[in-house]
């Protein structure tokens, strides 16, 4: 009997985006225990008044939501966190929301390079079995936990996940943002 090759390993999956997470809370915490809250009340207000906190929070959410860089988006929250909690969860999840559906069109955009559409299709003829069954979970994964968001979203524009298939999953974000913003707000207490 053949193997199904097919098959996803969940637990090490969900265990990197969980150690990421705690990891991602444990930084934070360290990090303002060592400046202090004084210090981190006044970091946040220079940038509330020099660049206009709201706006600044947005961008950097739905930029590094949209590109693949080698820098977490999550890190807005050493800012974000400071913020009304509903007003934070609605502009980093709005901002991540449209970050991920523009990385899912970029890589529909980038499929046109032949080259790219070469290794897509290839891709395609291995794994469709797999990408139809498990593409939007793992979308709802990256969605909630610290898993690389735009490179997943950016990957499924490449393989051809259906819109509808990466809208749902997409909306998520604002559920990571509550999430987010809860643990941020807990760590900024605790430390």
């Amino acid at each position: 009997m053949k193997k199904d090759s097919t098959k996803v390993k969940w637990m090490p999956i969900l265990l990197v985006g969980f150690l990421s997470l705690l990891l991602l809370l444990l930084v934070y915490m360290f990090g303002v225990s060592i400046i202090g809250k004084a210090n981190y009340t006044a970091i946040v207000d220079y940038f509330s008044g020099h660049f206009g906190l709201s706006l600044g929070v947005f961008l950097y959410s739905y930029i590094l939501d949209t590109l693949i860089l080698p820098i977490s988006s999550d890190l807005v929250w050493v800012i974000a966190a400071a913020l009304n909690m509903w007003w934070a969860v609605f502009l980093v999840g709005t901002a991540s929301f449209l970050g991920g559906l523009t990385s899912y069109g970029l890589g529909i955009l980038i499929k046109r390079i032949p080259q790219i559409k070469r290794i897509a299709e290839r891709i395609n003829g291995k794994w469709s079995a797999y990408i139809n069954a498990y593409g939007s979970v793992f979308l709802y994964l990256a969605a909630i936990l610290p898993l690389p968001f735009s490179t997943i979203c950016m990957a499924s524009g490449i393989v051809g996940i259906e819109p509808k298939k990466v809208v749902v999953p997409t909306l998520f974000r604002y559920l990571h943002a509550l999430i987010y913003y809860l643990l941020f707000r807990a760590g900024l207490l605790l430390a």
